[in-house]
């Protein structure tokens, strides 16, 4: 149960960032929770769209106690790896907020600097996250990015929960459209598997199927209530 939270607290989100952003996790808890002082999670998510290629997104978290580093590639555009860091401010009890101001650089195609916030809400067995981005080119204003991955979750039990979802990307439709969708979201064991389904009521729909690993070597004593129960990660894309 403590595992299924600490995934839903893990920001960049894990699943369908698309291609442009994290992959982290997080959970809530129900009556009481653990929160990681210390954790690595590795995360893939995919990104298909009828008629094209499968695109891929990686990305490695870290944390240590409230210091957030992440590394991920096809997130602010394709064939470009971003940098970025940040420092997590959290409290609360069977109610709780998380917010991570964040900061990164990419390089490759798209080449710039991505100021960012990261949130989430959470009481009982429901979650909320927003997660937002500002990419600013080195090339062009005009290719300033905003990027926008949001999600309401419920967490029906320990390993499963599912939630409707709102993301602005770039991975298969024009940066002025907000794409809504719906998620379904497993936990067994260590992992993490989101799919999600986007704009799946017309021609443009695409889906993202997110598989992150989470690794806990160390638990703060700080206690948040009684029983975590799961939540989902947030999705993502650019």
């Amino acid at each position: 149960m403590k595992k299924i939270i600490l995934l839903l607290l893990l920001t960049p989100t894990i699943s369908t960032r698309g291609i442009a952003q994290d992959s982290a996790s997080r959970r809530i808890p129900e009556d009481s929770l653990y929160f990681s002082k210390t954790f690595l999670n590795l995360s893939l998510d995919s990104y298909l769209q009828p008629g094209q290629s499968v695109t891929l997104s990686p990305a490695v978290s870290f944390r240590y106690n409230h210091i957030y580093s992440e590394l991920r590639y096809n997130y602010e555009a394709l064939h470009t790896g971003t940098v970025a860091g940040g420092y997590e401010l959290e409290g609360g009890n069977k109610t709780w907020y998380s917010v991570t101001p964040m900061f990164g650089f990419s390089f490759g195609n798209y080449v710039g600097l991505s100021p960012g916030l990261n949130t989430a809400f959470g009481t009982g067995n429901f979650v909320l996250t927003l997660d937002g981005e500002y990419s600013i080119s080195f090339t062009d204003s005009v290719s300033n990015l905003f990027l926008l991955w949001s999600g309401a979750y419920y967490a029906f039990t320990p390993w499963f929960f599912s939630g409707i979802t709102l993301q602005r990307s770039r991975i298969f439709s024009p940066m002025n459209d907000v794409d809504a969708g719906v998620a379904l979201g497993f936990a067994p064991g260590a992992f993490e598997i989101i799919f999600q389904a986007n704009r799946f009521w017309d021609s443009a729909r695409y889906f993202q199927l997110g598989v992150s690993y989470f690794l806990n070597p160390e638990k703060s004593d700080r206690k948040h209530g009684a029983t975590p129960t799961a939540v989902p990660s947030a999705p993502r894309g650019n």
